[in-house]
């Protein structure tokens, strides 16, 4: 690499110390790495720290060097609270879970599920119909319709939605707080902490054992801490985007329209085909641009496990590198519009890279097409006024304080437009030419 990262003052250290304790930390982050691409190196006590997002610094670190590093901030802390599982394990433990779980997350296992996943969102969609004209916080539902993708994909029962989110956000504020005070404040000094991280892990314990019910499984995912790891990696970072992308489009009725109009495709009255999903052009480009926009995983971080060289800086065992997806676009507003037109790549970090990157993206990608397509056509999403979407990054970054909306139905729970209605009419005439065009038996594919 020719350039070289620049080591900061302490004044400048100190202020990147102080952002780390904001929950919005995430944008003074972005905008550090995105003034110094190469890197900007805070010394500290407990060694130095590259903050980068280079697409040269990408490479070395996650693949070409992926062998010198372990994860660093964050999910190594994470790691100390719910255990070795297919997101925060290392060496053989993960390779063995990782090889567990390919499997059921190749393309074309995911693809042969398309219609448990379609009726999964249907079913999220019918909770929301069921919400007509209420204010809702879309964070639970995304949660429990995530949930339910992955237990349908893996082959267990759904756990509730409403827990695992609960736990998971104890988990995820003593992870955070734990990687900004690198350790320094154990939790047996902080009673109440310690008492809900417990309860914690009590509810995750028990709905990983709830979701398998009993069955004995050998895969190496399949223990306690498996399970925890997987709820976590398999619901959280498309959650948190799907939560993004419907706040953008709470402020979009136009392109709510568009969403809808493709969501036709994925009619209940019809077996859906991964052709239909490939076509829903603009459910494509939300997902996409919400991603480049707002990348769940907004800090990749690796921990120097042996001596290596990035950006001219000589790293020894325990300095950190830190990469900020969303520094590598200076874009920062919502146009889907680029994405359909082909003006835009999509993020390139936005499921990592190299070994580590996440095994599920074709599940991801598929589930958070479908739910923006088939829920735009079943309900209208309203902004609320005086509720801006902030960022908290913690593991990842979701909206804070959630997505709250206003909810009208378009169509009845079940799928169904008010019998008489111009909507109704066009429903029934799209789901007649579909079953003309697509004269395949009805049901979701086993």
């Amino acid at each position: 690499m020719a350039e070289t990262a620049r080591t900061l003052g302490p004044g400048a250290t100190a202020r990147a110390l102080l952002a780390l304790t904001r929950g919005d930390r995430v944008e003074h982050l972005t905008r550090l790495a995105a003034a110094r691409p190469h890197g900007s190196v805070l010394r500290l006590p407990t060694g130095r720290v590259v903050v980068a997002c280079h697409p040269d610094v990408v490479k070395h670190v996650l693949v070409e060097h992926a062998d010198r590093y372990i994860k660093g901030m964050g999910q190594l802390h994470a790691r100390e609270i719910i255990g070795d599982g297919l997101l925060t394990a290392e060496g053989p433990a993960w390779q063995r879970q990782r090889a567990a779980a390919r499997p059921q997350l190749r393309a074309r296992a995911v693809q042969d599920r398309l219609g448990q996943v379609v009726e999964a969102a249907h079913e999220a969609a019918d909770r929301l119909c069921a919400a007509d004209g209420r204010r809702v916080d879309l964070t639970v539902h995304l949660a429990s319709y995530t949930l339910t993708c992955l237990a349908r994909t893996f082959g267990f029962d759904p756990p509730d939605g409403r827990r695992i989110h609960e736990a998971f956000e104890v988990v995820q504020d003593e992870a955070i707080f734990r990687a900004v005070t690198q350790g320094a404040v154990p939790l047996r000094w902080r009673p109440r902490r310690a008492a809900a991280v417990a309860a914690a892990l009590r509810t995750l314990h028990a709905e990983a054992r709830g979701s398998l019910g009993g069955t004995p499984r050998t895969e190496a995912w399949a223990g306690d801490e498996g399970m925890m790891s997987l709820f976590l990696a398999g619901y959280e970072t498309t959650a948190s985007t799907l939560a993004w992308a419907a706040g953008f489009l709470a402020h979009d009725a136009a392109l709510q329209d568009r969403l809808a109009d493709e969501g036709a495709r994925l009619d209940r009255g019809r077996t859906p085909t991964v052709a239909d999903v490939a076509s829903l052009t603009w459910a494509h480009a939300v997902f996409q641009d919400t991603l480049r926009l707002r990348p769940p995983v907004w800090l990749i971080s690796r921990r120097a496990v042996a001596a290596d060289v990035v950006s001219g800086v000589r790293l020894r065992p325990g300095d950190e590198v830190l990469l900020l997806p969303g520094a590598t676009s200076p874009d920062r507003s919502f146009e889907p519009g680029r994405a359909v037109r082909g003006e835009g790549p999509p993020s390139p970090l936005a499921f990592g890279a190299g070994p580590r990157s996440c095994p599920g993206v074709a599940l991801a990608v598929m589930e958070g097409v479908v739910w923006l397509a088939v829920v735009a056509s079943r309900v209208r999403l309203h902004a609320v006024p005086d509720r801006a979407l902030h960022p908290l990054a913690r593991m990842s970054q979701a909206p804070a304080g959630g997505t709250v909306v206003d909810v009208r139905a378009r169509t009845a729970p079940g799928g169904t437009a008010p019998a008489g209605t111009a909507q109704a009419r066009t429903a029934q005439a799209r789901t007649a030419q579909a079953r003309t065009a697509h004269p395949h038996p009805t049901g979701s594919p086993a």
